[in-house]
């Protein structure tokens, strides 16, 4: 009995005095789990969590929507993904009508929200009126990478209010080509008016249609600001809003000129020759040429020709005499 009694006060004493050094020994459990470094002791980073919002942000912008780390973080800064249903929906929305993942890239990290945008009520409507006006695949990202809230308007009221003024789905593609925004202005404040403003100068339903669609700058131009004082303008030189009519009907590039800040009407019109009737339709009608400003002038004929054309810079220096114009574009 009393040898039973001393072997057990043997192990408790060993064991006393061995395990705390066992334990001290043994590697840190939290250590591992690195919350703190082996040589610091400082607190690092958890590991990524897929359940936190911002971690399934970036994870599936990258791996679903193909964008760089770079890219991903920014979007992320933007978007909050809590659930891929509707994401996955979107990008397989934009997959159906021929969009690759160039343009997929492209269209999300310059508008991450559409990822969480209404998909039954505006984005598939949106895609389908588009495909009906004739855009797909390239021509249809490329209209939307000039303006991608365009996917979000309410486009099909914008398409009716053109169709009801007599504009036919091609000119109405070409002005969403060319100023995609103009689909999320108020119809009725801000186009209607215009409409009523060229109708009521002697323009045509048709002619409107014609000039609006090939000039779609007129319809984000204020009226009060801009418009009204360029017709104003062009009949203080021409005289009668018959000149005006037959001016602008020639040469719209005289209109786009005024409006774009361009054109100096004192250098065509003051001219004793001039001939309303011998206006150039087109950019580069003479009196377009005329009108446009210096700046512009020097960019678009001067130093774009001046490697191929030497003498080009020669003749507008004025060291050149003037020989007359080319057959191909007398009047």
């Amino acid at each position: 009995m009393i040898q039973l009694f001393r072997q057990s006060n043997q192990m408790l004493r060993l064991i006393s005095v061995k395990l705390p050094q066992q334990l001290r020994r043994r590697p840190s459990s939290i250590c591992n789990g690195h919350l703190y470094s082996d040589s610091s002791l400082k607190p690092i980073s958890d590991p990524p969590n897929s359940t936190d919002p911002k971690s399934l942000t970036v994870s599936f912008l990258r791996n679903s929507c193909g964008l760089s780390l770079e890219l991903a973080t920014s979007a992320s800064k933007k978007l909050t993904i809590e659930n891929v249903e509707n994401p996955n929906s979107v990008l397989n929305l934009l997959r159906t009508h021929d969009l690759t993942q160039n343009h997929i890239i492209h269209l999300i990290s310059s508008r991450p929200l559409l990822l969480s945008a209404d998909l039954g009520n505006t984005l598939k409507p949106n895609m389908e009126l588009f495909k009906s006006l004739g855009f797909s695949g390239a021509n249809l990202a490329k209209m939307l990478t000039k303006y991608p809230t365009v996917l979000e308007s309410d486009a099909y009221t914008a398409v009716e209010f053109f169709r009801a003024h007599g504009f036919s789905d091609m000119q109405i593609k070409t002005l969403t080509m060319k100023f995609p925004p103009l689909f999320t202005y108020n119809a009725q404040k801000i186009l209607q008016p215009k409409l009523e403003f060229f109708k009521s100068l002697g323009f045509s339903d048709l002619e409107i249609t014609k000039l609006l669609s090939e000039e779609p700058y007129i319809l984000k131009s204020s009226l009060e600001k801009q418009i009204i004082p360029c017709i104003q303008e062009l009949r203080r030189f021409l005289g009668t809003d018959e000149n005006v009519l037959k001016a602008i009907r020639k040469c719209y590039g005289l209109l786009r000129a005024d409006l774009l800040g361009e054109a100096d009407y004192s250098e065509v019109f003051s001219s004793a020759s001039f001939d309303v009737e011998g206006i150039n339709q087109g950019e580069y009608g003479i009196p377009y040429m005329v009108a446009m400003a210096e700046k512009k002038f020097m960019v678009k004929f001067v130093s774009k020709y001046q490697n191929e054309v030497p003498d080009v810079v020669s003749a507008h220096q004025g060291k050149i005499e003037f020989q007359g114009l080319p057959i191909a574009m007398k009047m």
